[in-house]
């Protein structure tokens, strides 16, 4: 439980911690690319990183997790082509 104490040694009980993630099944991928986007990124460079024999990639966006525009096409297209999974 979580909560909160207050004066006197009064304590409040305001929430349930979260749950465990569920237990990942079989090893862990290895070849991960982690690619930092930024305005303005060619779309080429996600192709090369697929191309150049990763099984995943992970992008890290800019400011709010924004992904450049420039790279929706590409990444709808490599998600299609590869049955990559999207994240919820």
């Amino acid at each position: 439980m979580t909560g909160r104490s207050g004066g006197r040694g009064s304590r409040r009980i305001t929430g349930r911690p979260r749950g465990r993630p569920p237990a990942a099944a079989g090893e862990p991928e290895t070849d991960v690319a982690l690619i930092k986007t930024y305005p303005g990124m060619d779309p080429v460079l996600l192709t090369a990183v697929v191309d150049a024999g990763a099984r995943g990639v992970v992008l890290e966006g800019t400011g709010m997790a924004n992904v450049p525009v420039s790279l929706f096409t590409t990444i709808s297209e490599l998600t299609e082509l590869n049955g990559c999974l999207r994240a919820p």
